[in-house]
C-alpha cells in the first residue's frame, strides 16, 4: 500500500507546474533553468548546481493569450506554453534554454525574450546534419 501511495504522489507532482521540491530548491537560493527540447544539456546545468526543469505546458486550459502572438495553425503545445508564459506561470524560473526543434518554438523564444521576464534566455543551435562544416547548408553531392 505504501508503494501505491508513493506512486500516486509522484504522479501528482508530475502533473503540476510547481511542486514542494522546486520551492525548497528556490528557498535554498539555488537556480532553476527551464528547457523544452530533449536535446538540452541537462548535465551541464547539473554541473553548475542548477536544477534543469522540463517545460511541458502543464495546467494550461486555454490559449487565449498565446493566440494573440501565434496563429491558430501553430501547434497547440506552443500556444499553451506561450499562454502560460504571458500569464506569469513560469516566473519561478531563473532562465530558459531553448533548442531548435521547430520554427514555432523558435518564435516562442523570440516572444518570451522580448517580454524580458527572466534574467537568462539562451538558444543553443544543434546541427541536424554532421559534415565538415557542421551544418546542412553546405552539403555536397
Amino acid at each position: 500500500m505504501v508503494l501505491v501511495g508513493a506512486l500516486q504522489q509522484l504522479i501528482s507532482i508530475g502533473e503540476k507546474l510547481t511542486n514542494p521540491y522546486l520551492e525548497e530548491w528556490k528557498r535554498k537560493g539555488k537556480k532553476i533553468i527551464g528547457f523544452i527540447c530533449s536535446y538540452a544539456p541537462e548535465e551541464l546545468l547539473y554541473a553548475a548546481d542548477v536544477l534543469p526543469y522540463r517545460i511541458k505546458a502543464l495546467e494550461s486550459v486555454e490559449t487565449t493569450m498565446g493566440d494573440v502572438y501565434l496563429y491558430k495553425y501553430h501547434c497547440t503545445f506552443c500556444r499553451h506554453l506561450l499562454d502560460l508564459v504571458i500569464r506569469g506561470r513560469y516566473d519561478f524560473l531563473d532562465g530558459v534554454v531553448f533548442m531548435n526543434p521547430c520554427d514555432t518554438i523558435r518564435r516562442v523564444y523570440e516572444i518570451w525574450k522580448k517580454m524580458k521576464v527572466l534574467p537568462f534566455m539562451g538558444f543553443v543551435m544543434v546541427p541536424h546534419v554532421i559534415n565538415e562544416h557542421g551544418s546542412s547548408s553546405t552539403l555536397r553531392s
